[in-house]
């Protein structure tokens, strides 16, 4: 929880957010996000999606956040009952340069969600879209807030026991709270738009959330083009003299090969570009390397794309972590031969594109 109160908190009460998310390193990484923005923010967690509908049930949320897969499953109840409370956006998380997860969030927004926050988390981004649903939220409240007590008051009056009789005092004043209340709705919710607004900044944001979408993915070559093409190679690494050094290595081997010194950078370069392979260091300054990996393959037992770990980490059980992880190869730098890491690469390519074609062929039969 942050130190100050954010502009969209009052000093009394904090919003409060449920976060159905059932990956445990982008639940840390939200609420790191909150710490370093400063939102005072409670907040509940759910893993599942049963979890999230039984919470929903039970207390008043302002936002959720929750995991694209989750907000799709079973017919997109959980985003259902979301939008039956009338006044809680709907932000998700994927990472569109996962093919699966993208087309899942695509399809979590074309059902209503307010807006995508991407994986991995970039700070600017997630909390420019917390603010917004927020904003968003005490909005559609206020509008909730206002119709519901001129729908009350006109069954309260509907309601004038029977037989008393209203005196001419009474009357006209009455007459005239009658005129105050269609002056007051034509005026503030009418005139001036403010549902229409609420409505037009969703749509607004939800425009913008599949832009986004539309504007990221990893591409993945097929190896095909190898005997005409070179192989691209994306090394990440922060140590600039191993980065070099390695370079150099799998140029003479003419590879095509990108650097990148950071783990968003390196993301950002698979989500413009073609890359057979990645080649990656577990030590990063800006995230860690097993979140790079784990956004790069989705599925550790169908990985999406090739990656070779490299690192200067002396400690072996990280290699162990790697591989179950979804990495092809994984080595301390000092160990491979030039050879051995270029045979590793190619290996992992081949291996990546026939489990591909496997689940391929899978689906196509299930299908057919």
């Amino acid at each position: 929880m942050g130190v100050a109160p954010s502009p969209v908190t009052s000093a009394s009460r904090f919003p409060r957010l449920l976060i159905a998310e059932n990956n445990f390193s982008t639940f840390e990484s939200l609420i790191d996000t909150f710490g370093k923005s400063r939102l005072d923010l409670n907040f509940d967690l759910c893993t599942s999606r049963d979890g999230a509908m039984r919470k929903l049930l039970d207390c008043p949320y302002q936002l959720i956040i929750s995991d694209a897969h989750l907000a799709e499953m079973d017919d997109f109840s959980l985003l259902k009952r979301s939008q039956a409370r009338e006044t809680v956006p709907f932000l998700i998380t994927a990472s569109p340069s996962n093919k699966q997860e993208k087309e899942s969030a695509r399809r979590v927004l074309e059902h209503g969600a307010f807006d995508l926050i991407s994986l991995p988390l970039e700070f600017e981004q997630t909390t420019s879209a917390i603010l917004l649903a927020l904003w968003e939220s005490k909005l559609m409240t206020l509008i909730a807030c206002k119709e519901r007590a001129v729908d009350k008051y006109r069954e309260h009056m509907a309601a004038y026991p029977s037989g008393n009789q209203m005196d001419a005092t009474f009357k006209k004043t009455l007459s005239a709270i009658q005129d105050s209340i269609v002056s007051y709705q034509q005026t503030i919710l009418r005139t001036e738009g403010v549902t229409d607004l609420a409505m037009k900044v969703a749509n607004q944001a939800r425009k913008k959330a599949l832009e986004r979408l539309d504007a990221l993915s990893v591409s993945v070559r097929e190896p095909s083009h190898w005997l005409s093409e070179p192989i691209s190679i994306l090394l990440i690494d922060a140590n600039h003299h191993d980065r070099e050094c390695y370079v150099q290595r799998l140029k003479k081997s003419k590879y095509d090969v990108v650097q990148a010194a950071t783990g968003r950078a390196g993301l950002d370069i698979c989500a413009r570009q073609p890359i057979d392979c990645v080649v990656l260091e577990i030590d990063l300054p800006d995230m860690s390397g097993f979140q790079v990996l784990e956004y790069l393959v989705w599925s550790a037992s169908h990985p999406q794309m090739p990656v070779v770990v490299l690192t200067g980490l002396s400690n072996e059980s990280f290699l162990e972590l790697a591989l179950k992880n979804g990495a092809q190869a994984a080595f301390q730098k000092r160990t491979p031969s030039a050879d051995r890491l270029e045979a590793s690469i190619l290996k992992a390519i081949v291996a990546v594109k026939q489990d591909r074609e496997k689940s391929q062929s899978a689906n196509a039969r299930l299908s057919a």
